[in-house]
């Protein structure tokens, strides 16, 4: 039963919104087995003086072991009976409950809560995740039109299109091109889902931005240039294509 508790924890890492548990467990693992070396430690120390000084009159702390379990069920707010009955025992309880009780829960509070607040800044910066039921009803939709519409091997596909860094935008063309798909209208249906999503969508270039002040006189210089040679000044798609088809050109010589 262990096992398979452990096992269904596991299987919840499969999607960002569902491992808030295993990633803060394994962001914050370093900082909680040093926080747990300091606790043991602690624990220790005054199980050592509990039984050395209350030992012979206490049976709560008679031995170490029972003087470790005591002030385990004190980490749990549940103190020995007539703890205030002598000074000496005052002054153990109020010092670890102060050290032990207060600090350390508190400082492995502080670990939890930022380790989860960083697989939240993780999360809120993953552009690729949804929802999970959207996911999965994605994942459901995309399996049965990759068998209705002969799609190709979606690993196979994906392993070309990453060497395709230098490319903004995925199209009809560029697809048929692989020779993965068997019908154009395979590709057409390919694009028609996928650009249903919006971190999918090519990205707008937009108009290129109003100089600034130090710029004002290069700007002046580059269009009386383009008035003197008869052509017109490059716009930022311009440029972008011609960027584009650098790095092509330069794939191909490499090749």
């Amino acid at each position: 039963q262990v096992v398979s508790l452990f096992r269904v924890i596991q299987c919840t890492s499969l999607h960002p919104r569902l491992a808030l548990l295993t990633g803060t467990l394994i962001k914050a693992a370093d900082d909680l087995w040093h926080a747990t070396l300091l606790i043991v430690m602690l624990m220790c120390c005054f199980a050592s003086i509990a039984t050395w000084r209350f030992g012979s009159q206490r049976p709560d702390f008679a031995t170490f072991e029972l003087s470790m379990q005591t002030q385990f069920m004190m980490t749990f707010g549940e103190f020995p009976e007539n703890w205030n009955e002598t000074t000496d025992l005052q002054l153990y309880t109020v010092l670890y409950f102060m050290l032990v009780f207060l600090l350390v829960q508190n400082f492995l509070l502080a670990i939890i809560v930022e380790a989860f607040i960083k697989v939240r800044e993780d999360n809120n910066e993953l552009q690729t995740e949804q929802e999970f039921t959207s996911d999965v009803a994605a994942s459901v939709a995309a399996h049965l039109h990759a068998a209705r519409e002969q799609w190709p091997n979606l690993n196979d596909l994906g392993l070309i299109l990453e060497q395709w860094n230098a490319k903004y935008s995925v199209g009809f063309k560029e697809l048929w091109s692989t020779g993965k798909f068997k019908t154009h209208r395979s590709v057409h249906t390919f694009l028609k889902f996928y650009s249903g999503f919006e971190f999918l969508q090519p990205p707008t270039i937009k108009k290129r931005p109003p100089a600034k002040k130090g710029d004002e006189m290069t700007e002046s210089l580059m269009r009386d240039f383009a008035d003197l040679m008869g052509v017109s000044i490059p716009t930022l798609k311009e440029e972008a294509e011609e960027n584009l088809s650098k790095a092509s050109l330069r794939r191909e010589l490499k090749a």
